[in-house]
């Protein structure tokens, strides 16, 4: 079986997406938790129907997120 790379695959479950952006799963889960993310657009749940179901990330749109600049309350 081949493995496809993290790179050419458009959804990611949650470790592969953490590990893509090289953050921990716990600060990709508390950036859900802050609704930093929208749901649909940048995740969804894997299986909607079931309550507990796993996070799956849309690549492209999660890095384009990700890395956009905050700004900050410094005055120069």
């Amino acid at each position: 079986m081949t493995t496809i790379a993290i790179e050419q695959r458009t959804w990611l479950t949650t470790e592969e997406a953490a590990e893509y952006l090289r953050i921990s799963t716990k600060t990709l889960l508390r950036a859900i938790k802050n609704m930093q993310f929208s749901y649909g657009h940048e995740y969804a749940k894997k299986n909607p129907r079931q309550k507990r179901s796993q996070f799956i990330f849309h690549r492209t749109r999660l890095e384009k997120t990700w890395c956009r600049p905050v700004a900050s309350g410094l005055q120069i």
